[in-house]
């Protein structure tokens, strides 16, 4: 009975057990059907609250989109108001714009000088402008120097009336540009006055002549330093001096300022008291003319007047020429031309191998003799030289040299590094050229004339029906012509250094003519 008993109580405990453990694991069902189920509610009233909120996104949208659509249409009409009020204003601006720039009359508050041109018509400005010049031009500038004073208008100094330019200044005034820039201008004028800056005309050539003549009254002309002889022989210089000019260009611009400026009345002229010459004597003194490189001497007639004042005027205007190292000479353009003006007179010349008169007859012996200074001195490159078309009785053969003023010239270049200084000498029957230098330059030289042949002249008869029948005269005794050769040949310390020939020339015969009696 015990162990039935027993064994039920097992039975029941077991029981017990096996029932605890199934309201355990429902339990445990439940419990995890409830957190499904609670997860699953949450989500739920998750996807509600965003749905909620969506909606609510969406009528926020459609009440945004009516308020705009509501703003848009005011603003639309607020523009369309606002573009019509500016059309208009635009459209009177415009038309207002077209009839300013159009009138005939000056903008307001323009000024020229003293004259008030606003508002008036073309004619009335250019008169105002015109008067205002003519004040101007008869405005008194009184130009000084030191105690001395020229009083003079500024019209003669040249000033000059330019009213059309004024005035069309003065016209242009709010009508140019574009229209911003034609407003902005009105809105200006409107403010304050604008005045037009004088057009100053000037005509120069009516102060240059003024002032060339005070030049003259101020004026103490510079003195170039210059060569000279002393009784010995020998150059020496006589020194530069300094003189006074006007300083033209600083005076110009005074006067220029004072005629565009009425608050000046007055000029003071400048000069320069310290007016270099040309050549000082420093100039001079560089040279190093110590010397003579070579000298030459012909003779002529002194009995023949006319011709030796024609020698002793082109000796004058070569006398004490300098050729500075590197440069030429021309004797036509130092001598100049033969003219009675200058100083010359009728003698005879050669002409197409006839002797006949003409200005400046024998100035040819002049460069002749200079020709012959200038073989001398080896150093001096002759650049051109033509014989005569007759043999010349002061000088051999080829050693001539002919000049005409226009076709023939004696040229030539110094080549020596120093410059060199020519002294013509007249007077007595002879003229004498000498070329003066650096003597440290000087070479001796040798020339030769080598008449190779004569030629024969021709003989040419003529009837005279003032000669007797078989009567004959000698209208030319006629003379023979010849070819030559000029050499030379150059020393240093008595060695030859050059030999060349220099010249090769012909000299045309003259013919002999004889009249006889018919």
């Amino acid at each position: 009975m015990l162990f039935i008993k027993i064994g039920a109580i097992m039975k029941k405990d077991e029981k017990e057990k096996s029932d605890s453990k199934a309201e355990k694991l429902k339990a445990k069902s439940d419990a995890k059907a409830e957190k499904v189920k609670a997860k699953e509610d949450k989500k739920q009233e998750k996807l509600k609250n965003q749905q909620a909120k969506e909606r609510h996104k969406q009528e926020i949208k459609k009440e945004k989109a009516a308020k705009k659509a509501k703003h848009g249409k005011k603003g639309l009409i607020i523009c369309l108001v606002v573009f019509v009020l500016l059309l208009c204003l635009s459209g009177g601006l415009l038309g207002y714009d077209y009839y300013l720039t159009n009138d005939k009359e000056v903008a307001e508050n323009v000024w020229f000088m003293n004259s008030n041109l606003s508002n008036s018509s073309p004619d009335e400005a250019k008169k105002a402008i015109d008067a205002e010049f003519d004040n101007m031009l008869n405005r008194h500038i009184i130009l000084t120097y030191g105690e001395s004073n020229w009083d003079y208008t500024a019209a003669a100094l040249g000033l000059q009336k330019n009213t059309d330019e004024v005035f069309k200044d003065a016209y242009s005034l709010t009508r140019s540009g574009n229209i911003i820039n034609r407003y902005q201008e009105r809105l200006r004028l409107w403010q304050d006055k604008t005045y037009i800056d004088t057009k100053i005309v000037v005509d120069t050539t009516l102060v240059d002549p003024i002032l060339a003549a005070i030049a003259q009254q101020i004026g103490v002309p510079a003195e170039n330093a210059r060569f000279t002889l002393n009784d010995n022989g020998e150059m020496i210089i006589v020194p530069s001096v300094d003189g006074v000019a006007l300083d033209s260009e600083t005076t110009k611009t005074a006067i220029l300022n004072a005629l565009s400026d009425s608050a000046i009345n007055s000029v003071a002229i400048t000069a320069d008291i310290y007016a270099h010459p040309e050549r000082t004597t420093e100039d001079l003194q560089a040279m190093n003319i110590n010397g003579v490189l070579s000298t030459f001497t012909t003779k002529y007639n002194s009995g023949q007047g006319d011709r030796s004042a024609n020698l002793s005027q082109a000796s004058q205007y070569l006398d004490m020429t300098i050729v500075d190292a590197g440069a030429t000479f021309s004797f036509n353009k130092t001598v100049g031309e033969r003219t009675t003006a200058r100083g010359f007179r009728s003698a005879l010349v050669i002409d197409s191998g006839v002797y006949t008169p003409g200005l400046g007859g024998g100035v040819c012996q002049v460069s002749t003799t200079l020709y012959g200074a200038l073989l001398r001195a080896p150093k001096i490159e002759i650049t051109q030289r033509k014989n005569h078309t007759l043999p010349c009785a002061y000088v051999p053969p080829s050693q001539d040299a002919m000049v005409a003023w226009g076709s023939s010239d004696l040229c030539f270049k110094n080549n020596y590094p120093t410059p060199i200084v020519i002294h013509a000498s007249c007077g007595g029957g002879a003229i004498t050229m000498t070329v003066f230098g650096d003597t440290a330059y000087k070479q001796e030289v040798e020339l030769t004339s080598d008449l190779v042949r004569y030629i024969p002249f021709t003989t040419e008869t003529t009837t005279d029906p003032g000669l007797a029948s078989g009567e004959t005269k000698v209208v030319s005794s006629g003379g023979r012509g010849l070819e030559s050769y000029l050499y030379r040949k150059v020393y240093e310390n008595g060695a030859e250094v050059l030999s060349e020939t220099v010249n090769h020339d012909k000299y045309s015969a003259q013919k002999r003519v004889v009249s006889v009696g018919p």
